[in-house]
């Protein structure tokens, strides 16, 4: 009784579309009048079905739409992958699941031909095609050729769901020997472009494209190529092509991820890059790599830079002391004294340029003075710094404590006080480069 009913509403419906009969004016319905009526009985009459989520009743109206007008309505392909994968779900017999899949297939053949978005729907194609065939060798080739296409037809446009099915079928493959590692990167390389563009772009739904970033690099952090295997593959591209801006990025990003950072390579692309595109973190790294290879004279011009471009003074001091560091092993200590006097300034509450300065006084004891009161006066000025540090600083108290203990030891005795003319408690200026005020203490 209700079917009847519902038959007789959506006849209704037919019979108040057929009133119109703007249908009839359209070739998209058929070549006449009695094939544009049948197929807007037909399309009226699945579509209703439809809406009920009744595929039973609308596959077999869909049908003579799909086969008859295909051109009347893209909704026709829209609802007709949902009620031929109805039919494929349910079907046990894996010889007619097959035709139904290659049902479904054909829809999607006939959508791109016929209302073009061949991006976006060959996309849909293949994670549909995934869905059920994802098992032969033949298939997962398939499978990646389509979703090759589609991402590099539509770009930043491609769905996440289709980046990450891509990564997916890129590890299966380079299993399998079917793509290079060279290919594999140029992929992972495209995809994550993709993703930026996307979190740039959008940023009010950047939180899901972080998240299919994520499981790209996930996925693509367990097939990826050792150390050795990028360094053999883009090294020779890198010497042909020294300032290939696009190529340097790639570089850089891939050795980066797999933790490379040591190879001489990443070292003189990201100084490439960095030539080309200089950012303030790059200029941190090519800073620490420098300092870490003893190229002190380009780390100090490095770390200089990021100064020059940190707008966090908190930052901005750790850089100063970085520097000050560089010229400490360069035994220029009055200069290294300057840059940690600049991260003092920069960061006031932190001990730690403090005790950096005290370290450079404690290891100038040979070097000032001519008796050993002047000598070891220096770590009079040590201890200063140390005391300093841990009145602002809680954090560095337990090392200044240590060093405190260490260094007193080596104060001048009473005896040698006195017989300089100097008694506890006096004033007194340390000599050489240090020239700074104390107070006089013994052992």
């Amino acid at each position: 009784m209700k079917r009847i009913v519902f038959i007789l509403t959506g006849l209704s419906i037919l019979l108040l579309n057929i009133k119109s009969q703007n249908f009839l004016k359209d070739p998209n319905y058929g070549p006449d009048s009695i094939s544009r009526m049948n197929c807007a009985k037909n399309k009226s009459l699945y579509s209703e079905f439809f809406k009920q989520n009744n595929f039973e009743d609308a596959l077999a109206p869909w049908y003579e739409v799909f086969h008859n007008c295909p051109k009347a309505s893209q909704n026709t392909y829209i609802d007709g992958a949902k009620i031929i994968k109805y039919f494929i779900d349910k079907e046990t017999n894996e010889t007619k699941k097959a035709s139904l899949i290659d049902t479904l297939m054909k829809i999607y053949d006939k959508r791109i031909e016929l209302f073009g978005r061949e991006g976006y729907n060959l996309g849909r194609k293949a994670l549909d095609f995934w869905k059920y065939r994802n098992e032969k060798p033949e298939d997962i080739e398939t499978a990646y050729q389509m979703l090759d296409k589609s991402i590099n037809l539509s770009m930043n446009n491609s769905e996440e769901a289709i980046l990450l099915l891509f990564m997916s079928v890129n590890e299966i493959m380079v299993k399998n020997n079917k793509i290079s590692s060279d290919q594999l990167i140029a992929n992972y390389s495209n995809i994550i472009n993709i993703l930026d563009a996307k979190i740039k772009s959008f940023p009010k739904d950047s939180l899901k494209f972080i998240e299919t970033k994520a499981g790209v690099n996930v996925i693509f952090e367990r097939v990826a190529p050792s150390c050795e295997s990028i360094v053999s593959l883009y090294e020779p591209k890198f010497k042909a092509n020294p300032d290939d801006i696009s190529q340097n990025e790639l570089i850089v990003n891939l050795l980066e991820k797999r933790n490379c950072i040591k190879e001489d390579l990443y070292f003189n692309a990201l100084i490439k890059y960095h030539k080309n595109k200089p950012t303030l973190a790059n200029a941190v790294k090519l800073g620490d790599l420098c300092r870490s290879r003893e190229k002190y004279n380009d780390a100090v011009n490095y770390y200089k830079e990021a100064v020059n471009l940190e707008t966090d003074n908190i930052l901005k001091a750790n850089y100063y002391l970085k520097l000050a560091d560089i010229y400490r092993k360069l035994e220029n200590l009055s200069t290294a004294r300057d840059y940690a006097r600049l991260a003092i300034e920069a960061n006031p509450a932190s001990g730690e340029p403090y005790v950096f300065i005290g370290y450079l006084y404690a290891m100038s004891s040979n070097n000032c003075g001519n008796n050993e009161v002047e000598k070891n006066s220096v770590y009079w000025a040590a201890v200063d710094k140390f005391i300093k540090a841990k009145s602002i600083d809680p954090s560095v108290a337990e090392e200044c404590d240590r060093n405190i203990g260490i260094y007193s030891k080596y104060y001048p005795s009473k005896e040698e006080i006195f017989f300089q003319g100097l008694k506890e408690g006096d004033n007194y200026t340390v000599k050489c480069w240090i020239n700074e005020t104390t107070t006089v203490r013994s052992r």
